[in-house]
């Protein structure tokens, strides 16, 4: 899954603080070419080796210095995946715009 949009809110409401307001993406077949695609985040889903349930592994792979680069993995996760690997995409996503 191509990562197209993650935003999680920040302390301007307290209340609301760290909540996921938007996580989208499109589902994509492959693993583009990384040096056509600098600074895009993909995420793998494969069927977790834990056979409880309907889980997943997430595998998370960074477009940098034309290489794939693997920046985040989670074992066994349930249906609120896209709410556990969140915060750490939309991390990664403002730390690469930010970059030189």
């Amino acid at each position: 899954m191509l990562v197209l949009a993650v935003n999680v809110l920040d302390d301007s409401d307290p209340d609301r603080e760290g909540e996921v307001a938007l996580f989208a993406g499109r589902w994509i077949r492959s693993q583009p070419n990384a040096n056509e695609c600098d600074g895009d985040l993909v995420l793998f889903l494969s069927e977790s080796e834990d056979s409880q349930d309907e889980r997943v592994d997430v595998e998370m792979f960074l477009a940098h210095g034309n290489r794939w680069r693997r920046v985040g993995e989670w074992p066994a996760l349930d249906a609120d995946w896209p709410w556990t690997v969140a915060h750490t995409a939309h991390a990664l996503v403002a730390l690469h715009s930010e970059a030189p």
